[in-house]
């Protein structure tokens, strides 16, 4: 369900609101203002369902985030370099 979120156009528009950035310096940065923004709006759709699972859940789900926006950015950006 998630996974809808995390695409190169989100992360595309995560760096031009954050403006020049440099990779792989900038990494860090990128990734946790890509990850924040998906789970952002996955919680503007999915709050509810969100607030019902245990912490544990919650845990794996961020991790789960984690992961695949960092596919995306490894994909899109560091692996061009």
């Amino acid at each position: 369900m998630v996974e809808a979120y995390v695409n190169e156009n989100r992360l595309a528009n995560v760096i031009s609101h954050i403006g020049e950035v440099s990779f792989p310096k900038d990494t860090g940065k990128v990734l946790g203002m890509f990850c924040k923004d998906v789970l952002n709006d996955f919680l503007k759709e999915h709050g509810g369902k969100y607030s019902g699972l245990d912490k544990c859940e919650q845990k794996s789900l961020n991790k789960e985030v984690n992961k695949l926006c960092s596919v995306v950015l490894t994909k899109e950006y560091l692996s061009k370099r």
